[in-house]
C-alpha cells in the first residue's frame, strides 16, 4: 500500500527583539489553532542552534496544495491569524518542498 506524499511549508522567521505579551499570547492561540486543525499532519517548530539564517523555524506537514492553500489565502480563523502572526515577525522566509517517499 503506498502512502500519498504531502508538501511541507516551511516558514523562516527571527522574532522581534522586544516580545510584548501580547504577542506571545497570539502565537500561542495560532499554535492551538494548527494542532486543532485535521487537515494539517503535524507541525513543527525550532529555535535556537547553529548555522546562518533565520533563528526560528515553523514546518507544517500538508495533505497537498489545497490545504497550503487554506492556510494561506483561506477566510478561516487559523489563516488570519497566520498572517497577523508573520507581519509581527522579522526577515519571513517561506518555502514549499514536496515529501519524498523511499520504496
Amino acid at each position: 500500500m503506498s502512502k500519498k506524499p504531502g508538501i511541507y511549508y516551511i516558514v523562516m522567521f527571527d522574532w522581534p527583539e522586544e516580545v510584548s505579551s501580547e504577542l506571545s499570547k497570539k502565537v500561542r492561540e495560532f499554535h492551538e489553532l494548527v494542532e486543532k486543525a485535521l487537515w494539517i499532519r503535524e507541525i513543527v517548530a525550532a529555535s535556537g542552534g547553529i548555522g546562518i539564517g533565520a533563528t526560528s523555524i515553523w514546518l507544517f506537514w500538508l495533505q497537498d496544495y489545497t490545504d497550503l492553500n487554506k492556510l494561506l489565502r483561506s477566510e478561516e480563523e487559523i489563516s488570519k491569524f497566520y498572517h497577523e502572526w508573520t507581519k509581527e515577525m522579522q526577515n519571513v522566509e517561506t518555502m514549499v518542498r514536496e515529501e519524498v517517499i523511499f520504496v
